[in-house]
């Protein structure tokens, strides 16, 4: 029998007016978006019983303004990446004002577990992005296997909220916003029940399968037009390599169109998203999420290779709490090979000041290299990451790498070539290869 705990209280204080706050934002985003919820009945008499654990497919960073509206008048809480909270430091605040669960991606975070645990004890239903980020390229990301054991420990009816088109509206490589049609899909996948009765692999294996979607395959097939300006603009941080002569990081893009500056392969995004070549000798494929498995493959030859080892200049921040930003630490050098992620720095002395510039998707710097000087920490010339049991690693497209360890929150962002992708490709693709011996 399901659990009936709306009376429960627990000594957790439900932020009402930030929840009332946030509920506005987002109906209001849904329709600026033009965005609807399709809810089932079971979804409709789950959620009016008590609480459910909600699991929801990551097209967008704004996928909050689809999955909540679902939800009006019943208590939730979400899990957000720990890093939101020192990249835009007003939706910091936002987060900290409304009590939202933080989490470091993609490593085990057993405080983040046991305060979903309060909050669905005390009667709040918890949401959050089984994929730990925002799809790069439009279509499922890797679902770490531990949600299994999630949906286990937690023992709660699990709901899916499945929205097709918010990766169309604002992709995570893209610098605008486009508009066009976003639906969302509501639905009970397991009921608290059968969260007891199935073991954490089955409870894993129907997850997997009910968040699958493919946002450039969903446009093209339904003839759907997303409108919007310099629609092909960011698309170079993920489709770095170049489909014709196979160079990387030579993509350039400026308005629709995207250009090898190497071989001159030229393309256009278009509005209902297909890729099309332009002039004789350029080739393509189809679309968004077809380029990027070429990619895949290439980074998994890669890695197959027994020397394998990536290296790129880059800069090293970590947080900065009472800021809500990062703060800069050294320059240096970032190399992946099969077993780590190892940074080590290039300077003793770093300049005291520095400009930064925030937004979705937006970490921008510049250094005041004429100005006041200070020691960089000894703790932070050498850092090494176990990349070993990472099913994959949070980043922002070409710019940078998200990183933890249980004293800091990292960000290193590459200063010479646009290689975060290829980074988080080959950590993918190694730990894949691991899984298969």
């Amino acid at each position: 029998m399901e659990k009936d705990i709306k009376k429960v209280d627990k000594g957790v204080k439900f932020p009402w007016f930030y929840y009332v706050l946030f509920m506005i934002l987002c109906f209001a985003g849904r329709l600026y978006f033009n965005g609807k919820a399709i809810k089932s009945k079971a979804f409709k008499e789950a959620i009016k019983k008590g609480p459910v654990l909600v699991m929801c497919n990551h097209g967008s960073a704004f996928d909050f303004a689809f999955f909540t509206p679902p939800f009006v008048g019943k208590k939730i809480a979400f899990v957000v990446a720990e890093n939101m909270l020192y990249s835009t430091p007003f939706l910091a605040k936002i987060i900290r004002a409304a009590k939202e669960i933080t989490k470091k991606q993609y490593i085990a975070d057993l405080g983040c577990v046991r305060k979903m645990k309060k909050y669905m004890d005390a009667g709040i239903s918890v949401a959050l992005c089984p994929e730990g980020q925002v799809a790069s390229c439009g279509k499922t990301g890797i679902v770490p296997k531990a949600n299994g054991k999630l949906m286990k420990f937690l023992g709660y009816p699990v709901a899916v909220c499945l929205t097709h088109g918010a990766g169309l509206s604002r992709p995570k490589w893209g610098y605008t916003a486009r508009r066009g049609k976003v639906v969302t899909k509501c639905d009970i996948l397991y009921t608290a029940e059968q969260t007891k009765e199935l073991s954490p692999d089955q409870l894993y294996e129907g997850l997997v399968q009910a968040l699958q979607f493919n946002e450039h395959k969903y446009q093209i097939e339904n003839d759907l037009v997303f409108k919007g300006k310099r629609r092909a603009e960011g698309l170079e941080r993920i489709l770095y390599r170049c489909p014709k002569c196979g160079k990387e990081f030579t993509i350039k893009t400026e308005d629709n169109n995207l250009t090898c500056i190497a071989c001159g392969n030229a393309i256009e995004y278009a509005k209902n998203g297909k890729l099309i070549a332009i002039g004789e000798g350029s080739v393509v494929p189809e679309r968004v999420d077809l380029w990027y498995d070429q990619e895949r493959e290439a980074v998994k030859a890669m890695v197959e290779q027994e020397d394998f080892m990536l290296t790129n200049e880059c800069a090293l921040f970590i947080e900065k709490p009472e800021a809500y930003n990062y703060r800069f630490v050294t320059t240096g050098v970032v190399t992946l090979d099969k077993e780590k992620i190892t940074f080590v720095s290039n300077m003793d002395n770093r300049p005291t000041k520095m400009v930064t510039e925030y937004g979705v998707g937006k970490f921008e710097f510049k250094l005041d290299m004429d100005g006041e000087l200070e020691p960089v920490e000894e703790e932070f010339k050498n850092i090494v990451f176990n990349i070993r049991n990472n099913e994959s690693c949070a980043f922002n497209p070409g710019k940078s790498l998200e990183l933890y360890d249980l004293e800091h929150s990292y960000r290193i962002v590459f200063t010479k070539e646009d290689a975060s992708t290829q980074y988080a490709l080959a950590i993918e693709e190694l730990y894949k290869s691991r899984k298969n011996k």
